[in-house]
This record gives C-alpha cells, structure tokens and sequence, in this order.
C-alpha cells in the first residue's frame, strides 16, 4: 500500500505509513463494538476475527468478519486470462496461478 501523507488541514508532519500494515490478520476482538461485514452480526470481545483492509468512506480501514464467516465466502481459483496485479504484493499474475479475491467479500 502506497505512504500517505497528511495534509495541512489534517496536521502538517503527520504521516499514515500503511505499507508496513498487514493486508489480512487474524485477532482476538479487543471490544465488542465490531460487526461482522458479512452476516453484520456483532463481534464478541475475546472472539476470533479476520481483518482486511478496504478503501472504505475515503479512506483506508479495516473490515472484520468472524472466522467462519471468512473462510464460508473464500474462494481460490486460477487465473485464466494472465492479466490483472495482487492487490497486496502489487505482482503481475501468471495465467493459471492460484489466486484469493480481495477483500474475499463484500465488507460493509
């Protein structure tokens, strides 16, 4: 992910260094306020969560979804027109390789 940097009105010196952020981790929820962006039910505090950034409302954040929730809107599949770049490692894709959607859903 590219380094943004924060504009005047948005504090001069400060920087936001997304390129050093995991794309996807894994973590126990820290509070109970999350909602899971595809069933859109509540994420316990202490339940294990799945994170993936989006570009969500202008900017970058992080969508959570439970664990089953996660792996149920998986989906791997092969490449077939050799076109297109990761998302996450900004690599080009070879025809046939193995690939994730990303974010694996919708994240609302």
């Amino acid at each position: 992910m590219p380094v943004l940097k924060a504009t005047k009105e948005e504090g001069a010196g400060k920087q936001k260094d997304y390129e050093n952020q995991p794309a996807m981790l894994v973590e126990a929820a820290k509070t109970g306020r999350a909602k899971c962006g595809s069933c859109c039910q509540k994420i316990d505090a202490g339940e294990q969560r799945v994170g993936c950034e989006a570009f969500k409302a202008g900017r970058i954040c992080m969508g959570w979804q439970h664990v089953k929730c996660f792996f149920a809107a998986c989906k791997v599949d092969h490449n077939t027109s050799g076109r297109g770049t990761c998302k996450v490692t900004r690599q080009p894709f070879v025809k046939g390789q193995l690939r994730l959607p990303y974010p694996p859903t919708k994240l609302t």
